[in-house]
């Protein structure tokens, strides 16, 4: 978000509920919950799923595509940037890799959610050990 200055000639009251609150599928809303998916992904098992996806050139033009969604997920690899917006994300947290995975082969991108995301009580090798 740009900064800058507001100036009003009346005074303003100070509104009573937040901007996501008011407007909950702005792309903005996608902004202050993330996971950095080369040190983390979020569990199989919480039931997320993928509704759609392009080829991004930026992570505000993937925010601003998934903005009715409940996450999106903008990542760079060598082929082009990709964007995958996620719907049904009840129960997520977000699951380190585990020392069996070497995070310098997980392409760089974050995973942006709507609502706040708790780190998981067990890493993805323990929880998936036959992937």
């Amino acid at each position: 978000i740009s900064s800058g200055y507001i100036y009003l000639k009346q005074p303003v009251e100070t509104c009573e509920v937040d901007y996501c609150d008011a407007y909950p599928d702005s792309w903005l809303c996608l902004t202050a919950n993330y996971v950095n998916r080369r040190y983390n992904t979020l569990n199989d098992a919480s039931g997320f799923k993928e509704e759609t996806s392009i080829e991004a050139s930026s992570r505000n033009e993937c925010l601003k595509f998934c903005e009715t969604y409940a996450g999106a997920e903008y990542s760079k690899y060598k082929s082009g940037d990709s964007c995958v917006c996620y719907s049904t994300l009840q129960d997520t947290c977000a699951m380190p890799w585990g020392d069996q995975v070497s995070t310098s082969e997980i392409s760089s991108g974050y995973i942006y959610l709507k609502q706040p995301v708790e780190t998981c009580e067990v890493d993805y090798c323990d929880a998936y050990p036959d992937s």
